[in-house]
């Protein structure tokens, strides 16, 4: 059975809409497990601004009337999230 991180691997090598560059990326770190492993064992870390507290670490998101999302829209909007078995399956806008 192949570890998660190796099947993220795949579909993301195997991705049809994939640029060239990015093609050639994943095909030279192929027999690279350490490589692999590192790129792709790890949900995505956003960058923050260094003055917030670690509570407030992470993106905030907005709704259409311009104000910040509530605690429960957030909740349900990580809900959403972490049900994407396939974020390359995602249609962009």
């Amino acid at each position: 059975m192949l570890v998660e991180y190796r099947k993220k691997y795949q579909q993301w090598l195997e991705f049809p809409g994939m640029d060239e560059e990015l093609s050639r990326e994943m095909t030279k770190i192929f027999l690279n497990e350490n490589e692999i492993a590192n790129r792709f064992s790890k949900e995505i870390a956003f960058g923050t601004a260094s003055h917030n507290p670690p509570a407030d670490k992470g993106y905030k998101v907005y709704g259409l009337d311009g104000g910040q999302t509530t605690d429960c829209q957030a909740h349900a909007i990580t809900e959403q999230i972490l049900q994407v078995e396939n974020e390359l399956t995602i249609p962009l806008c």
